[in-house]
């Protein structure tokens, strides 16, 4: 970049401190260009005046500080060296989290939506210093969580989008992570979940809110008592409806994509550790949708009938990744995932596994207790009536360790090659 464009950018960066209306906006312009061209050079010379315009913007037309939002945005864009360079920069400065706290509280929806994927960006190249700066700030955490219950949906879905990127497993340290999924807990982030999800069950937007109530039950033991307290309207009760597989083409994958984000909730609130866990476990047994769900998807086929275990094997390839990691949960829940039938199925037996896990009682209800067969009432089936008779005489004979090879503590759910198919259950590798 030649001196000329610095000199330029730093014009310009002064020419913010005093111009307005359609000034203004030319100039934020003119910057823009030069930051799309000389990112480094230009956030040196104007960042600082442009969280300037920004912390004014109740004395500016919105046009200005929509625009003012972009520049920064593509300033801090890390996908490049002086971008990352640029957001290490503006996130040393506390006062610039505030700022953009700021503009969230006021500004419309649009800058709002802009400010969100400003801090998604962020978190991208910056995941520790974002949340630390986040939570650093005064109510910085409670801030940023009233964006999920803001009137206009598109900044309820950023919000939801950039608070499930922020508190997912492993993107950051656990310490600065627990704190902000507690400071998520507290906030109520359960009912509003469940509220948005009554507006928007399907889609995009409705998978964001399930992998955030998974990701807030990654945190700390007080975030699985609060969602158990949000039962049944909001907790483990409502999970069944998410849970429903669809015959039609155009709407089984992402019918698939649902099951498996709202199976990663009920696991993470089944499998965590703590001398609560039985507890939870007996909670979660409890609920009858729940259970004829979770047993529906892993031992049903396609068409709603039961898997013939006391037949010829139904999948011949086996079951080829165990799904009990959390990197086969990252991979399967993710929005640009394959979700095929046979992760649905995986999954929901790894969460009737950590359900059983130790858990006499289950294990023995599972083992000796007649699977209900008039399930006519479930939404998933209408008036038909899959039929367990064979699966109940399958889960008689044999102990549920031989059904589900990782009770005990084994590696694989299910064994690939197992001595007698007729009395497992076998998942297609493709």
């Amino acid at each position: 970049m030649a001196d000329g464009d610095g000199d330029d950018a730093e014009t310009l960066a002064e020419r913010l401190a005093w111009a307005r209306g359609g000034e203004l906006v030319s100039t934020l312009e003119e910057l823009e260009a030069l930051a799309a061209a000389y990112p480094g050079p230009t956030g040196d010379a104007a960042l600082g005046a442009l969280v300037d315009v920004l912390a004014g913007h109740e004395e500016h037309e919105p046009e200005a500080v929509q625009q003012a939002a972009e520049v920064v945005a593509r300033l801090v864009d890390g996908r490049s060296a002086d971008g990352r360079r640029n957001g290490a920069g503006f996130l040393k400065e506390p006062r610039h989290v505030v700022v953009l706290l700021d503009v969230l509280e006021t500004s419309d929806a649009y800058t709002a939506v802009v400010v969100l994927e400003l801090i998604a960006s962020l978190h991208g190249s910056h995941g520790e210093a974002l949340v630390g700066a986040l939570l650093g700030a005064p109510a910085g955490g409670a801030r940023l969580l009233e964006t999920l219950g803001d009137a206009r949906e598109p900044v309820r879905n950023a919000s939801t989008a950039l608070l499930e990127r922020l508190t997912r497993v492993g993107d950051a340290p656990s310490g600065p992570a627990d704190e902000l999924r507690t400071c998520c807990a507290f906030s109520e982030v359960f009912p509003r979940l469940w509220a948005r999800l009554e507006e928007a069950p399907a889609g995009a937007a409705g998978r964001d809110c399930l992998r955030l109530a998974a990701n807030v039950l990654a945190g700390p033991a007080v975030c699985l008592a609060l969602f158990a307290d949000a039962a049944p309207a909001g907790g483990l009760g409502a999970l069944p409806r998410y849970l429903e597989l669809l015959a039609d083409d155009d709407e089984a994958a992402e019918a698939r994509k649902t099951a498996l984000a709202a199976l990663d909730v009920a696991r993470r609130y089944a499998g965590a550790p703590g001398s609560d866990r039985p507890a939870r476990q007996s909670g979660a047994w409890a609920f009858e949708d729940l259970r004829l769900s979770l047993v529906a998807l892993a031992f049903t086929d396609d068409a709603g009938g039961a898997v013939a275990l006391d037949g010829d094997a139904a999948y011949d390839d086996g079951l080829v990744v165990d799904p009990s990691s959390d990197g086969w949960w990252s991979a399967a829940t993710a929005e640009d995932a394959a979700a095929r039938r046979d992760d649905v199925r995986a999954g929901a037996l790894d969460v009737l596994a950590r359900l059983l896990d130790d858990h006499e009682a289950n294990g023995l209800a599972m083992c000796e207790a007649r699977v209900p067969t008039c399930v006519g009432n479930n939404r998933r089936f209408g008036t038909s009536r899959p039929n367990f008779e064979v699966l109940e005489s399958s889960v008689k004979s044999k102990s549920i360790r031989l059904i589900f090879g990782r009770i005990d503590g084994s590696r694989r759910v299910l064994e690939a090659q197992p001595k007698r198919p007729a009395h497992s259950v076998q998942l297609r590798a493709h």
